[in-house]
């Protein structure tokens, strides 16, 4: 199934079901449409990211965008613009992945390795690529909280975006990057996990 698939899959069964039931009042069922068509087109990076963070295979990493684009839709009538849109999608899309991660790990004993992606979902190959796959073989390694705080650091989001995505200070958000830069480096150099 390619990437597109999922969304378009994702969105038609949220139509179609009309999940989240009601609207709460502050937005009609056309501009919550509006919305995450919005939101899903322009910050689908966002949720590539993320679940390729969280999850190694690909049919994994469908499912996951598939759940994120679930819970975005539900999400979108409690939007009330105090954070950016990028910010409350990271929200949503992190702690949806958290989610999915924990029905995983009770699922399944092991983590697979992880798979080769084809061209067309990294949209690169060579060099680039194998130096791409090894970076996320390393996130995969680390615990949830610091795989999510490298995804959003990675993205080049500011130390007061970081913050205010998982809930910590600005000062707490550079002293936690320079650990995790740490140990990534040690685990692309040949590291065991940490």
């Amino acid at each position: 199934m390619r990437v597109g698939d999922v969304f378009s899959e994702a969105y038609l069964f949220c139509k179609l079901t009309n999940i989240g039931g009601y609207l709460s009042g502050k937005m009609t069922h056309q501009e919550q449409e509006q919305t995450f068509l919005h939101w899903q087109t322009t910050h689908r990076g966002i949720l590539l990211k993320v679940a390729r963070s969280y999850a190694v295979a690909q049919e994994d990493q469908e499912d996951l965008i598939q759940q994120i684009l679930v819970q975005l839709w539900h999400s979108v009538e409690q939007f009330n613009g105090q954070a950016k849109p990028s910010t409350w999608i990271y929200r949503v899309a992190l702690n949806t992945a958290m989610d999915w991660q924990r029905g995983e790990r009770r699922r399944r004993e092991r983590v697979e390795k992880l798979v080769s992606m084809d061209a067309y979902w990294l949209g690169q190959t060579g060099p680039e690529n194998e130096r791409l796959t090894l970076l996320y073989e390393a996130i995969h390694q680390l615990p949830a909280h610091e795989r999510y705080l490298v995804l959003l650091y990675l993205e080049d989001l500011p130390y007061s975006e970081i913050a205010e995505i998982i809930g910590i200070s600005e000062s707490n958000v550079g002293v936690r990057i320079t650990r995790v830069r740490k140990k990534l480096t040690d685990l692309c150099n040949g590291g065991q996990k940490p």
